[in-house]
């Protein structure tokens, strides 16, 4: 059966309405969320999660995520995990229970309490040590090699030639040079989980330590560094940096911080050349999103790396 896929809020309704008899209209709270690069998610009576894939490409992802998700729960402790179930019709879709307790971005980060800020930092790094550990033989068949799907640096620079002066041009030319290299290395190898922020986690209220993980389209074998780039990322340099430093303490890998600043600037030019690439389907389906912010936060990133990026 060939697969479609829609945006349109009524049309999603009408087929969750029909797959999910038990839930009536006029007896259901239903939100819509569609800032998701890979699906459109929506909330149901605030107790189930249902993912409608916006292409066949990331249908398969989700698919896939439901093996990444059995190793997982085989070889981390501490943390739930969601289990999820697919009804695969004509316009497929993905449910499960929703995890309990709260998500936690950066902002909630800031003015949570210091002994709050050192239990999340900690559960954080405990999650991710985790993650590292497991023997990336448990995922083959499964996960890709991060650097088969990286894409290619050359491909971006016309898209950029647009967007930056002659100078930023150079920085970054020199960036995406030195981010090759890196890349090239295949150094600290492991099973990375590649999408550590506040919107895929959950945590208890009270003591802010990590319960819940989700989504895991990003998940792959890679550089350690490559995964930890995710933490200064979402998480501000300074928590950033507190949570690779707790990584650091306890992961038998020694992470190589240098390396990790070039993939964290590398990935704000690949990030911001893809929305410029796609800008026309994404301001058309992602909603919120602010191109003109990315670029700003690229040129911040950009100015640190050329002048004081690699000597934190």
């Amino acid at each position: 059966m060939e697969k479609v896929f829609t945006n349109d809020e009524q049309e999603l309704k009408e087929i969750l309405f029909n797959e999910l008899p038990e839930f009536k209209k006029n007896e259901t709270s239903i939100s819509f969320n569609h800032t998701g690069w890979t699906s459109i998610i929506i909330d149901i009576n605030d107790d189930l999660i249902v993912k409608f894939p916006r292409n066949v490409e990331k249908y398969n992802g989700l698919v896939n995520e439901k093996k990444v998700i059995q190793v997982l729960k085989n070889n981390v402790q501490g943390v739930e995990f969601p289990t999820r179930d697919i009804f695969d019709g004509k316009t497929p879709f993905f449910i499960h229970k929703k995890l309990k307790g709260e998500h936690f971005p950066l902002d909630r980060l800031k003015i949570a309490s210091k002994e709050e800020q050192k239990n999340f930092i900690v559960s954080a790094a405990e999650f991710l040590n985790q993650i590292h550990s497991i023997p990336t033989s448990l995922f083959a068949g499964i996960l890709p090699k991060k650097e088969e799907i990286l894409p290619n640096c050359n491909d971006f620079m016309p898209y950029l030639d647009k967007e930056f002066s002659k100078s930023e041009i150079n920085v970054i030319e020199r960036l995406l040079n030195e981010f090759n290299q890196v890349t090239a290395l295949k150094h600290n190898n492991v099973v990375g989980y590649y999408d550590f922020h506040g919107n895929n986690i959950v945590i208890d209220k009270k003591t802010k330590k990590i319960t819940g993980v989700f989504d895991f389209d990003e998940m792959s074998i890679g550089s350690i560094e490559f995964d930890l780039r995710e933490l200064p990322l979402n998480y501000g340099v300074d928590f950033g940096f507190k949570m690779i430093d707790e990584c650091n303490r306890c992961s038998n890998v020694s992470i190589d911080v240098r390396n990790m600043k070039t993939f964290l600037t590398g990935w704000y030019v690949f990030e911001f050349s893809n929305l410029v690439k796609n800008k026309e389907y994404l301001l058309k389906n992602i909603k919120n999103l602010n191109i003109d912010k990315h670029k700003q936060n690229i040129l911040g990133q950009l100015y640190s790396y050329d002048k004081e990026f690699l000597h934190h």
